[in-house]
């Protein structure tokens, strides 16, 4: 062998040294499939000493269901392939059984002849074990979900792949019945619908390939024509000499999906008009300057402004004043072309994107808009108050940096026109004099506080159910207005992130937790806080920058700074939920996964994130006491993330009732009302100076 390779006396003994004192398995093995060499790390993995396995065939220490599979990667490394790698199971000399990986390369003379295999084979007992671990407490969850209208099946992979069994819900779900689905092994394929029958071909012929989970979202065509939306869940299953087969279920998602669908819309909609939201005209407008630097198309921009909206809303009622609003936006979709777009920006303010329009087009547009708002059939009459429109007009310009630019002349315009009296039109030009802060939009609202200083942060403690003791506290943003009230989260958050302030606001309560911890007494219990960060602040790169400088200025421990992202954030951009959650973790920090539950593929995100802390969600917690259903997912979930060595909250806890249960499933920590309130920080935070 040594000649083969080729070694001289000193190299020789430096690859011995270095292989033999490997912790994984290093093994020769001639074109013959015999053992011509191994190191000494065998006799810690398989228990044989080197010298019983030369000259004996590797594949004699295979389970005998995996032997094609490690003979084929066998001949195709013999063949020529470059590297190939599978999971095997072996039998130890004692006649246990241990799980390795497998990795091989060819093994060449000079001449560039195979001469055989070497391979490096790691131990992965511990991994497969914890793997089933996870897949046992995933069982318990599914056998939960089997109480509900679902279809249990076992059947071979492939599009023509034989069902040994079907439940009789499938009769309820596509129509047809037991006998007819297993008789006709093509009809599941067959019944996909052909815009997505190759991808979910695809998709379960490369999980079949790695040996892992399948679980896929598709449509199928029932017997009567229906499309319904179907989960497909399933694990391969193999006992001792049985074909490996997917044993799983078919669930009716297609609500689910119904509901999505809405979600999307609403994620691009105005819940009360049904015009574009400020982020999706947004979007529209960006792309409709790019597209005029290139072309060069003449394209123009309305920004509109219901007068007196304030009045309508104090004399009238909220009711009217909504009303009000849905028929300025039913009057817009009335005039205007399907290739215009109109949004809803906020509060009283319109904006409308003419594609293709010059400026005397928009003019005549608006001037058009202004008459019909006039003279329509008034929502309002007969009460006194008779709301106008006040319009600004830009056309769209070839300087102009995106649409923040283009909206704020539009609005510059639209204010002109309020300032002269309203309901009339006016031009953009850069001779109008700037805008005054006349209006209190919330946005306004909340850089005023941020400028002077009345973001104010409460905290409610995270108590260990164990201990009795707090653990943490969840910092919490309120805003103060210039009289001294609070202004409670749900009336300003929505507006900072519309208006890209969410990322200054979060960044604010990051950095005063950490100057926090870094001031608690260094003599007791460390000071341990959660931060909520919205989508928009996981996407801004300098929001962790900023963070990381002031972990070095200050010298706080970074473990004591917890991260806290909903779920449903993390639905969205899975991708980018983990790459920010990664990089918490490289700064030292903890990430925990808030509202945990909420979703389908609650437990395929806790897969794919790498979360310190699960927060179980309130509409689980808060149903525990009159929810059997609800006790068994929260009782699930424990498992999962104790297996996973995850530390579980329940929150919302408002009741004696909901914290004896959470105890009682073994949840690790609680908040709620029932533990303690959300209070000021005002320079404590229970004891430790702020």
């Amino acid at each position: 062998m040594k000649a083969d390779l080729n070694l001289d006396e000193g190299a020789d003994r430096l690859y011995r040294a270095l292989v033999e004192t490997s912790t994984d398995v290093i093994v020769m093995i001639g074109v013959d499939a015999r053992v011509r060499f191994v190191n000494q790390a065998v006799r810690e993995i398989l228990g044989y000493e080197p010298e019983e396995l030369i000259d004996r065939d590797f594949r004699d220490f295979v389970v005998r269901t995996e032997l094609p599979g490690i003979e084929a990667v066998f001949e195709q490394v013999i063949g020529g392939e470059r590297r190939r790698r599978r999971r095997v199971t072996a039998v130890r000399k004692d006649g246990g059984e241990v799980h390795l990986i497998f990795n091989a390369s060819p093994l060449r003379r000079g001449d560039g002849e195979t001469m055989g295999v070497v391979a490096i084979i790691t131990d992965i007992s511990d991994l497969v074990e914890a793997e089933e671990r996870t897949r046992e407490a995933e069982g318990r969850y599914r056998n939960l979900v089997e109480q509900l209208p679902a279809v249990s099946y076992i059947a071979d992979p492939g599009p023509d792949g034989a069902w040994s069994y079907v439940s009789p819900q499938l009769e309820r779900l596509l129509g047809f019945s037991q006998e007819e689905w297993i008789a006709d092994p093509t009809l599941w394929a067959r019944r996909i619908h052909p815009e997505d029958r190759d991808r979910v071909l695809e998709e379960e012929e490369r999980e079949t390939a790695l040996g892992v989970p399948l679980a896929s979202e598709y449509r199928m065509i029932t017997k009567d024509g229906r499309v319904v939306w179907i989960r497909d869940e399933g694990v391969l299953r193999a006992g001792p000499g049985e074909r490996v087969q997917y044993e799983g279920m078919l669930t009716n998602v297609t609500e689910r999906k119904s509901f999505e669908s809405q979600l999307q819309f609403l994620a691009d909609h105005d819940p009360l008009t049904g015009l574009f939201n400020r982020r999706r005209f947004v979007e529209e407008l960006d792309l409709e300057i790019r597209l005029m630097r290139r072309d060069g198309h003449p394209s123009s921009l309305l920004m509109l402004d219901l007068d007196h909206l304030k009045e309508v809303n104090d004399t009238l009622g909220h009711q009217r004043g909504d009303a009000l609003l849905q028929q300025t936006a039913e009057l817009l979709r009335d005039r205007l072309r399907e290739t215009d777009s109109v949004g809803r920006l906020g509060g009283d303010e319109f904006a409308v994107l003419l594609r293709g329009s010059r400026t005397n087009d928009a003019a005549s547009v608006a001037q058009d808009l202004l008459e019909r708002f006039r003279t329509r059939e008034q929502i309002l009459s007969p009460d006194p108050v008779r709301p106008t429109i006040s319009i600004g007009l830009t056309s769209l310009r070839r300087n102009f940096t995106g649409a923040n630019e283009a909206l704020g002349a539009a609005d510059l315009a639209m204010y002109e026109s309020k300032r002269t009296g309203g309901d009339r039109v006016a031009m953009y030009s850069r001779r109008l004099p700037p805008r005054m802060k006349g209006r209190d939009s919330w946005a306004e609202q909340i850089r005023s506080a941020l400028d002077e200083d009345r973001i104010v942060l409460y905290r409610q403690p995270v108590v260990e159910l164990a201990s009795g003791q707090v653990h943490r506290y969840e910092l919490l943003l309120r805003m103060r207005t210039p009289t001294g009230d609070i202004v409670p989260p749900d009336a300003f958050l929505p507006a900072a992130e519309r208006f890209d302030l969410i990322q200054t606001l979060d960044c604010r309560a990051a950095l005063e937790a950490i100057r926090l911890i870094s001031e608690a007494p260094s003599d007791g219990e460390p000071l341990r806080l959660e931060v909520n960060v919205a989508a928009k602040t996981i996407d801004d790169p300098s929001f962790l920058e900023a963070v990381e400088e002031a972990l070095r200025q200050t010298g706080a421990d970074p473990a004591n700074l917890i991260f806290e992202a909903s779920e449903q954030v993390a639905v969205a951009d899975l991708k980018r939920a983990r790459a920010f959650s990664e990089q918490v973790r490289e700064l030292g920090c903890g990430f925990a996964l808030d509202n945990f539950g909420s979703g389908f593929g609650s437990f395929f995100y806790l897969k794919h994130l790498p979360v310190h802390h699960i927060k179980i969600g309130g509409h689980l917690v808060g149903g525990l006491s009159a929810s059997r259903i609800d006790r068994e997912i929260v009782r699930s979930i424990v498992g999962v993330a104790k297996t996973l060595k995850r530390q579980t909250v329940g929150e919302r806890v408002n009741d004696e009732r909901t914290l004896a249960l959470v105890t009682e499933l073994g949840v690790d920590c609680a908040q709620g009302f029932q533990l303690g309130t959300p209070t000021p920080v005002d320079g404590r935070a229970n004891g430790h100076p702020a």
